[in-house]
């Protein structure tokens, strides 16, 4: 693009149009033609000094008919005649784009990438973008292996100094036409003349300049969908196998009463005296997925004889713990959070111990009946 200045028009779909031309010094102009000009009073934060961002008028506004000058002064004044002890002379060499149904934002952002990419940036000192062909075979390869016969237009590569010294840097692949050669070896039939003297294919490389300040709009954030009540239902897929299965990961995503554990030593269940107080030993839990710690709880069953010891812990939190009794198995597996500490059969002598226990429910291991 070989413009100084830059002109714009976007409209609606009702199929109006705007215009605008770029001017020799930097400024904006800006038509509505459906509302009326808006009147405001603001303070402004210092001498020249604007602050905030936005528009005024309606919604439908932004997409009324308008037009928009863009000026690229430096590449302006770099045009310019100028000579000795003469004051240099701007030159404009204007260019319409028409930008459809585009808001007024949008339309200022793509006209600043136009200029920048294809001028340079507008500041000062200016340099412009450097273009450049290289004429390359085809099934050429980098350091890394890429191919180059795989690299679109848009794509960025790197000319390095053993190469060129005046353009080594980072390109903008603008137009890659290949050059084959005639079946017969007498010469190609080359896109674009690159390859007459070569009896191999090729591509032409046209490069611009890669000015990454030119892409200057944000990358906007992917956010997630999702819904914004937690309904429960099934784990989420963190939670479970890393294939996304909805298969229980482990011992701490299941239910006490499906999962397998043992104590780290011996039973902890005692008779207290000749009562029918159970105690309950310090312990500790090992399961799959770690140790569950529990404190010395006690319980009365109420009567002599023969009891399951259990507690209910669906999260494996351990630590104080509710400890409760029952004389009938089968309520071992009555809820899905029990955690079976074993049996004891109460004796009117005193110095009972239990047996078993150690997982949910039954825990995996048989106790006594």
């Amino acid at each position: 693009m070989g413009a100084a200045d830059l002109h714009s028009s976007f409209c609606r779909d009702r199929g109006a149009a705007c215009s605008g031309a770029l001017q020799q010094r930097p400024r904006a102009v800006c038509k509505r033609r459906d509302t009326p000009d808006p009147q405001s009073t603001f303070a402004q934060t210092g001498a020249n000094q604007t602050s905030g961002g936005g528009y005024t008028g309606t919604a439908e506004s932004r997409f009324a008919p308008g037009s928009k000058v863009k000026d690229h002064e430096q590449h302006q004044n770099a045009m310019g005649a100028r000579g000795l002890n003469l004051t240099p002379t701007f030159r404009r060499l204007p260019t319409t784009l028409d930008f459809g149904n585009n808001t007024m934002e949008r339309v200022q952002r793509l006209m600043q990438f136009t200029l920048w990419r294809n001028l340079g940036i507008d500041s000062s000192p200016y340099h412009a973008p450097m273009t450049c062909t290289i004429t390359a075979f085809l099934d050429a390869v980098d350091a890394g292996n890429n191919a180059l016969i795989a690299q679109l237009c848009g794509d960025i590569i790197t000319i390095d100094s053993t190469i060129s010294e005046e353009y080594q840097g980072d390109y903008e692949i603008m137009e890659a036409p290949i050059n084959l050669p005639t079946q017969d070896g007498s010469g190609s039939s080359s896109a674009s003349g690159g390859a007459d003297q070569t009896q191999g294919a090729t591509i032409d490389l046209k490069l611009l300049q890669y000015l990454p300040g030119a892409f200057n709009d944000p990358v906007t954030t992917f956010i997630a969908v999702r819904a914004a009540i937690n309904r429960g239902g099934l784990s989420p897929i963190a939670a479970v196998l890393s294939n996304g299965k909805q298969q229980l990961a482990g011992t701490f995503k299941n239910n006490p009463t499906n999962t397998n554990g043992q104590f780290t030593s011996g039973n902890p269940l005692s008779q207290s005296g000749n009562t029918s107080t159970i105690l309950l030993a310090a312990c500790s839990l090992k399961f799959g997925d770690g140790v569950v710690y529990d404190a010395p709880p006690s319980v009365n069953a109420g009567a002599l004889g023969k009891f399951y010891v259990y507690c209910r812990d669906s999260l494996f939190a351990g630590g104080t713990i509710t400890l409760l009794v029952t004389s009938n198995v089968a309520d071992l597996t009555g809820f899905n959070d029990i955690i079976c500490f074993g049996v004891i059969t109460l004796l009117a002598g005193g110095g009972a111990t239990g047996t078993g226990g150690g997982g949910g429910g039954s825990g995996g291991v048989k106790l006594p009946q």
